[in-house]
């Protein structure tokens, strides 16, 4: 990690362009990048156990993702808001 640091604050000094660059960027989550995948072995009748194996990850982090999975679907599903009044939002 120094090394790393250290060659981030000389390409700052060299590029000052660089200096927008983020300070720290969140570690990627397991389940917010495989939701779809878990998502579909389970519509295929796969059990959380059997994927945990697959995958080689633990139970929780499988439920953790079909629950990313429902509510991206509940968003996908969800009817869009229509104004009954159009007039009523220019007064």
């Amino acid at each position: 990690m120094p090394t790393i640091r250290a060659a981030l604050n000389f390409a700052t000094k060299t590029n000052p362009e660089l200096l927008a660059r983020p300070r720290k960027m969140p570690r990627a989550r397991w389940q917010d990048s495989h939701y779809e995948e878990v998502a579909r072995l389970r519509a295929e009748g796969m059990s959380v156990a059997a994927m945990a194996k697959m995958f080689d990850v633990s139970e929780p982090l499988i439920r953790e993702a079909e629950k990313i999975a429902a509510t991206k679907k509940a968003e996908l599903e969800a009817p869009l808001k229509v104004d009954d009044n159009p007039d009523a939002a220019a007064e």
